[in-house]
């Protein structure tokens, strides 16, 4: 099952493979129901249930500056561990053609800055209000 949602329709492709064509039975339950991301919140909450938070990896390349914020704030150990990650990175590969998590020459913890000057009044609370009202981000058909 996949998880795209009512106007994503462009996202589904076929399978990317004939292995997975043959094997794999892709199915999309939200479009068929006709459910996007307000939907299924209703859904989920007129069950009874919590809704959890979109798809959001926590050392991920397409982060927004906000969700830097939100990681480094809610997260700390987390978002250190990242920038101990690419710190690592770019020193074994100095004098190569070497970019940065966000290839913007600027490293985690130089986003991180610029990002709390933006949004570093927020508390937690408020900037999971604000993850709670966007998707993942992704627009890839896998």
């Amino acid at each position: 099952m996949i998880g795209f949602a009512r106007k994503e329709e462009k996202r589904v492709k076929p399978a990317p493979s004939k292995w997975m064509q043959q094997t794999v039975e892709r199915i999309f339950p939200l479009i068929d129901l006709g459910l996007d991301r307000n939907g299924c919140q209703e859904t989920t909450r007129g069950l009874g249930h919590e809704v959890p938070f979109p798809s959001n990896c926590q050392h991920c390349p397409f982060h927004r500056p906000i969700d830097l914020v939100r990681l480094h704030k809610g997260h700390p150990e987390s978002f250190e561990l990242w920038a101990q990650f690419e710190d690592r990175k770019l020193a074994k590969w100095v004098g190569t053609r070497n970019h940065t998590v966000f290839g913007n020459d600027l490293t985690l913890r130089q986003n991180l800055d610029k990002a709390l000057v933006e949004f570093g009044h927020l508390d937690t609370a408020e900037l999971d209000a604000i993850r709670m009202q966007r998707g993942h981000g992704n627009s890839t058909p896998f």
